[in-house]
């Protein structure tokens, strides 16, 4: 028994899911996380802090013979700074925010909120699902964010299921460097019976 599973983003202001897990996804100052381009890019501020527009990321089976998944965790590389420059920070948020094969209740759509397209998305302690958030660079390989299923049990078991979200942000400062940043590996670590 195997799940095939795939990493998602909901966009959108009824969440879309779109399948990133080949392609990856890029931060943006618009709610197109899975367009990789050039297009929207984080403005280094004069002052204070630019954002991206928050990415509502999760996991998902897909197909394959699943079996019971549960213990997901989440994690960077660790090494600091990441995305290679000092003047970029990766948010992540805690709690748990819902998402599962019937519910997209820890959702909060990036248009709206205050942010301007093309310049900065607001702060992720302004979504409606996040009190707090961590520096992404604390989620390392042996020290990862716990990630909740929402789903029956508790856990995934069928196409379809999904993880909660991980909701995360890039924050730029004026120290930061003009041009694109390194790529950054995230990853869903899980057991599998």
């Amino acid at each position: 028994m195997a799940a095939t599973v795939s990493i998602f983003v909901d966009k959108g202001a009824t969440p879309t899911e779109v399948d990133v897990g080949s392609g990856g996804f890029r931060f943006r100052t618009d709610d197109s996380p899975d367009t990789v381009d050039n297009t929207s890019p984080i403005p280094i501020p004069n002052a204070g802090t630019k954002y991206s527009f928050w990415v509502h990321l999760f996991m998902k089976i897909t197909g394959g013979t699943p079996g019971t998944i549960n213990n997901v965790k989440f994690y960077t590389s660790g090494a600091a700074p990441l995305y290679g420059d000092a003047g970029v920070t990766l948010k992540v948020g805690d709690g748990n925010q819902t998402k599962n094969s019937g519910s997209t209740a820890g959702y909060d759509e990036p248009s709206g909120n205050g942010e301007v397209i093309g310049d900065t998305g607001v702060e992720l302690t302004n979504h409606a699902n996040v009190a707090s958030s961590t520096d992404g660079v604390t989620h390392t390989p042996a020290s990862p964010r716990d990630v909740n299923i929402s789903e029956a049990g508790a856990v995934m078991d069928a196409a379809g299921e999904t993880t909660d979200y991980v909701i995360l942000q890039l924050e730029v400062s004026t120290t930061a460097t003009a041009g694109d940043t390194a790529s950054e590996t995230l990853t869903f670590r899980y057991d599998e019976v």
